[in-house]
């Protein structure tokens, strides 16, 4: 990936898990299984190329099952892919078959497997700004606090990283960097925010958003 590839790139995010109005109407998505070569993974903003201390993936990701058990369960993935290449892969994760509108009624995962490397602020920038073109930030200043506190989790990732943000229900959200927890926000109305990011009606990503809910009742 040459340098204005990755630049463009990484304005597709949001865990990451997300992208930006310029770029998203053009990304494409692909289910999982075609072959892909991993990209090299960009440099920190420090100037450290880190290489991704990820475990293997579970059939469910450890934080889930620890939480809701072995009822966990795969609705749906498929891939984020711009220029040809993949940004990440992405899976949504639950403990039952819901109906679409009741999504966050029950603990709900999202995991994002990155294929190339991100900024952390990159991914809160991202994040951000599709929560107010959504307008899901309803409360004066309550944006700019969830802002501060995304700044707070999200970490630079490299190629192979996984982000898990896990939602549940009336208490918030927490977020894992290969199985191992960054943060929390502990706002019920930040976390379904967040995951409307991928799954609201209107996303970006509308063809991402069919295949994560593809396992749902209809």
């Amino acid at each position: 990936m040459t340098p204005a590839q990755a630049h463009r790139a990484s304005r597709l995010v949001v865990g990451g898990l997300i992208a930006c109005a310029t770029l998203l109407g053009h990304a494409q998505t692909q289910p999982q299984g075609s072959g892909e070569t991993s990209q090299k993974p960009m440099a920190s903003e420090a100037g450290r190329v880190r290489t991704s201390s990820a475990p293997p993936a579970l059939a469910a990701p450890a934080p889930l099952v620890n939480l809701v058990g072995q009822q966990a369960r795969l609705l749906g993935e498929g891939r984020l892919r711009f220029l040809g290449l993949t940004v990440y892969e992405a899976r949504l994760w639950s403990d039952t078959k819901s109906e679409p509108g009741r999504l966050f009624e029950r603990p709900l995962a999202l995991e994002l497997t990155y294929r190339t490397g991100l900024q952390g602020s990159t991914i809160t920038d991202s994040s951000r700004d599709e929560i107010q073109r959504l307008g899901l930030s309803m409360k004066p200043g309550q944006l700019e606090s969830w802002e501060t506190q995304m700044r707070s989790i999200f970490p630079n990732v490299v190629s192979g990283d996984r982000i898990l943000g896990i939602h549940l229900p009336n208490r918030g959200a927490l977020f894992f960097l290969n199985d191992q927890p960054i943060g929390q926000v502990n706002d019920s109305a930040f976390s379904e925010a967040f995951f409307n990011i991928w799954i609201h009606p209107e996303t970006r990503v509308a063809s991402l958003r069919k295949k994560l809910l593809s396992g749902l009742n209809p």
